[in-house]
């Protein structure tokens, strides 16, 4: 029967006669839109999903260039440390930075926080070289409170100076209660091979050592090619004697 008021039969159900004409289009069109709909929503996940996807694999490389960016930071700081470690005074500012770290760069603080250095020429090879080394004396007036050439020095920094060594120095006596003194540990590398190795005459002795030993190898050389030559000359004659023995006469 049709449905009540007169408005449109429910879906699905078939129209008698007597209905009106336009009521099967009226529910089809409302199908068609709520398919369509659910297409498009469909099609609205698959494409955020794929956005999803996409914006992934973009994170994924992101964060992939950032790891290489970042070892190749940490091999590049590597590769500066190693350079700046043949530099003695950047090698001892590393130290002390790393001391710093770690809290204890007050006892291995140098007075200064730079170290006084000097040229010094040397001969390497065939031509000259200049050398950093440490400014001893510099460092001695630093030992005793003086800074430059000491005409800058206040009194009272020096006052402050000696009462520290006045402690240090009963810091050491209660250490070492036994009266023995302290190691001396530069009369120590003073005294070692290491140190005299790099003398001049201790260089000059080994050069000629060297010498010798190379006049040595090239007299065993010569006697050994002179061997040998004779020992094929030698036989090259008794060859030439076979040969001359088997030629009937």
């Amino acid at each position: 029967p049709p449905a009540a008021g007169g408005g449109p039969p429910p879906r699905g159900m078939l129209l008698q006669a007597g209905d009106a004409p336009g009521a099967p289009a009226i529910g089809f069109e409302e199908d068609l839109k709520q398919f369509e709909g659910l297409l498009e929503d469909l099609g609205k996940s698959i494409r955020m999903e794929r956005l999803l996807e996409v914006a992934k694999e973009a994170d994924a490389k992101e964060e992939e260039i950032r790891r290489q960016r970042e070892r190749e930071r940490k091999i590049r700081d590597a590769t500066r440390e190693r350079q700046a470690a043949a530099n003695p005074q950047r090698r001892i500012a590393l130290r002390l930075e790393r001391c710093r770290e770690a809290g204890v760069a007050e006892q291995v603080e140098i007075s200064g926080n730079t170290i006084p250095l000097k040229k010094h020429l040397v001969m390497s090879g065939h031509s000259p070289e200049r050398l950093e080394i440490v400014n001893v004396p510099i460092l001695q007036k630093r030992c005793v409170g003086l800074a430059g050439d000491g005409s800058m020095t206040s009194y009272k920094s020096l006052v402050k100076y000696v009462e520290i060594e006045e402690k240090r120095q009963q810091w050491v006596t209660a250490a070492f209660s036994n009266n023995l003194p302290p190691h001396d540990y530069v009369r120590e590398n003073l005294q070692i091979e290491s140190v005299r190795s790099r003398t001049w005459d201790c260089i000059s002795s080994k050069r000629s050592e060297q010498e010798q030993r190379a006049r040595s190898r090239h007299h065993q050389a010569a006697v050994r090619r002179g061997e040998v030559f004779g020992e094929r000359h030698r036989r090259k004659a008794q060859r030439d004697l076979d040969r001359v023995d088997k030629v009937p006469a």
